[in-house]
């Protein structure tokens, strides 16, 4: 895996609440085990080797897989978790287009594709662009700067489609 892959997923699970932890290795698992199925595997490949930018085509990937398993779970999965683990899963799905399909991950990719993916997963589980901010500034001594708007994806194949 690319060391900045590794430094990212790293940091995603050192800030997983101990509370959350078994949610969020459930969440995991539960994607993992969607993307890798032979049912799935071969439309993973064919929409990460679409035409577009690679950060669109993981987020929107990401956001089937986590409203997929949310549907599943028939809406209990908690909120916290189910982004941590958005993450790691967008984590795995660019790891998988660098060593398979020959992808290039630098850290803005990886920073584009991070804000995509929230950009697309937060609505699933209701999380506006101003509860995020809210979130972001929460506990910070000084504001932060206004979030950009969220760049409007667009819709190749995705990771879910079939």
């Amino acid at each position: 895996m690319d060391p900045s892959l590794q430094k990212y997923e790293a940091g995603i699970e050192e800030n997983v609440k101990p509370e959350d932890k078994e949610a969020y290795d459930r969440i995991v698992t539960a994607g993992l085990k969607v993307i890798t199925s032979d049912e799935f595997h071969q439309n993973m490949v064919e929409s990460l080797s679409a035409e577009g930018p690679l950060a669109d085509k993981v987020a929107n990937g990401v956001a089937r897989l986590i409203s997929l398993l949310h549907v599943s779970a028939k809406g209990t999965m908690p909120v916290g978790p189910t982004i941590a683990a958005a993450y790691t899963l967008m984590v795995k799905a660019m790891d998988f287009a660098e060593r398979a399909l020959g992808e290039e991950i630098t850290d803005d990719i990886i920073a584009d594709t991070a804000l995509k993916t929230i950009s697309v997963v937060g609505p699933l589980l209701g999380i506006t662009k101003e509860k995020l901010q809210a979130a972001m500034q929460e506990g910070q001594p000084e504001a932060q700067p206004e979030m950009p708007a969220p760049a409007q994806p667009t819709q190749p194949p995705g990771l879910m489609q079939r």
